[in-house]
């Protein structure tokens, strides 16, 4: 079997940031030959923040592994060349609005006509149906619309978005699972679908007990901070030298914990020895840990519940993650020559591990139109007068 599980998959990527886009990335890594298709300004992923030489570091992850060209698709010379484009491919990935992509030809209906057995993901922001259809929105709309935001943050305080766009994440990780089983059911009966997938659809679906206890005893979930309403403890701990140290409990690690703190008093205690009563004290088991805590420094507290086998973990900054040894060894960090910044840097290796089809980043995310000669003069086979000519047009 090649390296390469996915090897011959061929993905015309014409999304923009962030989530649609990281689908074709994810699959890239493991053999997908992905065409990232460009209006002439670029992907707004490069204009995101940071930039070292006006250079987008962001777009170095979302390009990585992928072909890079221009069109403009209010061309119609630049449509047909997608036409054609869509000829070779076998899947698209988009995340236009449906009134869009209708506007410009290239919906779905449009596009089977010309590769009866397409797969398309229509990646939007409320999915293709019901009243919202046409609405835009992002990741943190997502969030919120999905009921993660109402109840992230402190009791008496406004609800706070996470600090990174989750709903994009797990979109993108949705999204390559999508196609992936599309191209499982194409492999098995030859027929293409399309698949109409809303950013907030995967976050909205792994929150399973907010909405269910909603629906059966109509208890709205609240914010609590770093509290969880179903166990305790539950919360980031400061420690003796200004770091803050994760201590989550189950039954099991409740009895480790006391034994680390040297009270198993606690343990036969009735205000604790159950988890119901662990969650209706959770307040004074939280002060209880919180004082033992900052008796030590982060070292020495993460050697304790080492000791005693207690699940915990540190709060790291991207510097403590650069310079956590598991990171490198386990080669969740990697270090990739990038030939725009002229400089190696570092990345999150490709996900998952595969011990006979591993994933590989082959290079990081290209410039603007990088290959358009390749992908127009050599696989398309334009004239060079009639590249040019598109070119002056501004089609390409």
């Amino acid at each position: 079997m090649s390296e390469e599980i996915l090897k011959g998959v061929k993905i015309l990527d014409i999304a923009t940031m962030f989530a649609a886009p990281m689908s074709a990335t994810f699959l890239s890594e493991f053999g997908a030959d992905v065409i990232h298709v460009e209006w002439k300004k670029g992907d707004p992923a490069r204009a995101s923040l940071p930039r070292v030489d006006e250079i987008s570091l962001v777009s170095k992850l979302l390009g990585r592994n992928k072909r890079h060209i221009t069109l403009d698709f209010h061309y119609e010379e630049a449509v047909e060349l997608l036409y054609r484009l869509v000829e070779w491919a076998d899947v698209v990935v988009t995340n236009f609005r449906p009134q869009t992509l209708k506007r410009f030809k290239i919906d779905y209906e449009d596009l089977v006509r010309i590769k009866p057995d397409l797969i398309m993901l229509s990646f939007t922001a409320y999915g293709r149906s019901g009243p919202y259809a046409e609405r835009p929105g992002f990741a943190r709309v997502a969030e919120g619309f999905a009921g993660l935001t109402y109840y992230t943050g402190w009791k008496d305080r406004a609800p706070s978005f996470s600090g990174n766009w989750i709903a994009d994440g797990i979109g993108g990780i949705a999204s390559a699972y999508s196609i992936m089983l599309a191209l499982y059911h194409k492999k098995c009966t030859g027929e293409g679908q399309l698949i109409d997938l809303a950013l907030y659809d995967s976050l909205f679906r792994i929150m399973e007990d907010f909405m269910v206890n909603y629906s059966v005893t109509g208890e709205v979930k609240e914010r609590e901070g770093n509290m969880n309403s179903s166990a305790a403890p539950n919360n980031m701990y400061l420690t003796k030298d200004g770091k803050y140290m994760a201590i989550l409990g189950n039954p099991n690690m409740w009895m480790r914990l006391c034994a680390a703190m040297n009270r198993e008093d606690l343990a036969d205690d009735p205000k604790y020895c159950t988890n119901d009563a662990r969650v209706e004290n959770r307040y004074d088991i939280d002060k209880i840990v919180a004082d033992w805590a900052k008796t030590m420094t982060m070292d020495e507290l993460d050697a304790v519940l080492l000791k005693h086998e207690v699940a915990h973990g540190p709060i790291y900054s991207a510097k403590d993650i650069y310079e956590d040894p598991h990171m490198w060894a386990r080669e969740s960090l990697v270090k990739v020559f990038d030939e725009e910044l002229n400089r190696e840097i570092a990345v999150q290796n490709v996900v998952p591990k595969l011990s006979k089809t591993p994933g590989k980043i082959k290079f990081t995310g290209r410039p603007i139109g990088a290959d358009n000669d390749e992908i127009f003069l050599g696989m398309l086979g334009l004239s060079k007068e009639n590249y040019e000519e598109l070119q002056k047009k501004g089609a390409i």
